[in-house]
């Protein structure tokens, strides 16, 4: 005998429909699903948001990039220069105002259209866009640089969002902030709550970024919240990473996949038929069978995602 080979395990959303009925006996053998798919899908929609609730979606866990303005405190990230990946490089020598070339260390990571970001002598980022393709290690603007540029002033470049692959995936919350001051080297930012840094004195306050809260505005399918800095930044050669889980994809037409992972399978099937009793009805001891495995599923399911420290045992000296 020898095993598949196979470690992916995906559900359409008909196949869960078909599945959840099942449990509650709504559908008989060699039945399809008929008119019950409008309903189905209702309650399913409903239930993959609410999980976006319950800490229960280690998958949709991702890296993002705030790159800062110079005294600004607040970041709208539905307007304001993010991406979750981005690429970094400096200038070799001195650039005067007003040019459309500048000399990098590397090209590697830059192409045509890339929105491009260069630090001037104010210490702010000035932002543009690549035009054409990098000749040799020369780099052309869109539009000229305002104020001149040190000899190893730092440069990013991002690509530009599309509407099916955004700067930002639409984010559920921000979990972890951090503050990269080079390549190798980050520092954590205490995360408050909104009460503890509303009740800063002083929330304008220019220096180093120590502090951030994130206030989460949810609109459907979009990234809409702010993240408020203390102390504002007096340059913009740090960015600021975070970790966010983004919000879980609704399901739509009939051969759509779960955004859940496969081995949150269970956990979906269950929760669904649970929330299909009040809808189809059941017999109660089927009733009891699926609220049984609903909560036995998100209690695996937490007790997955909870963080796992090794256990070390230290014997004090005598």
């Amino acid at each position: 005998m020898s095993t598949s080979g196979i470690y992916t395990y995906s559900r359409t959303l008909n196949e869960i429909a078909e599945e959840s009925l099942d449990l509650i006996q709504a559908v008989g053998d060699g039945e399809g699903l008929g008119n019950h798919i409008t309903r189905v899908k209702a309650s399913l929609n409903g239930l993959l948001k609410e999980a976006q609730t319950q800490g229960l979606h280690l998958w949709t866990q991702t890296e993002g990039t705030l790159f800062l303005e110079v005294g600004q405190a607040s970041y709208d990230l539905s307007t304001v220069k993010a991406a979750n990946t981005y690429y970094e490089t400096t200038l070799t020598a001195a650039t005067s105002a007003a040019a459309l070339t500048i000399p990098v260390t590397s090209v590697t990571n830059i192409q045509d259209g890339d929105i491009i970001g260069i630090i001037q002598n104010d210490n702010n980022l000035f932002w543009t866009t690549v035009n054409g393709t990098p000749s040799g290690l020369n780099v052309n603007l869109d539009d000229a640089i305002t104020l001149a540029c040190l000899d190893g002033a730092v440069v990013y470049n991002y690509r530009p969002g599309t509407a099916t692959v955004p700067n930002l995936i639409p984010i559920s919350r921000i979990t972890d902030v951090r503050r990269k001051e080079d390549t190798d080297y980050e520092i954590p930012i205490i995360f408050q709550s909104r009460k503890d840094y509303f009740g800063l004195p002083n929330k304008n306050q220019v220096g180093t970024p120590i502090q951030a809260y994130y206030d989460r505005q949810d609109v459907a399918g979009e990234t809409s919240g702010t993240m408020y800095l203390w102390n504002a930044p007096s340059s913009s050669v740090p960015v600021i990473n975070f970790t966010y889980e983004r919000k879980i994809q609704i399901m739509v037409d009939a051969d759509d996949t779960v955004d859940f992972a496969d081995y949150a399978h269970n956990y979906v099937v269950y929760n669904l038929a649970k929330r299909l009793i009040p809808k189809f009805g059941c017999s109660e001891k089927m009733a009891q069978i699926v609220f049984e495995g609903a909560e036995s599923t998100e209690r695996d399911m937490l007790a997955y995602g909870a963080s796992m420290y090794p256990i070390q045992c230290r014997i004090p000296r005598s």
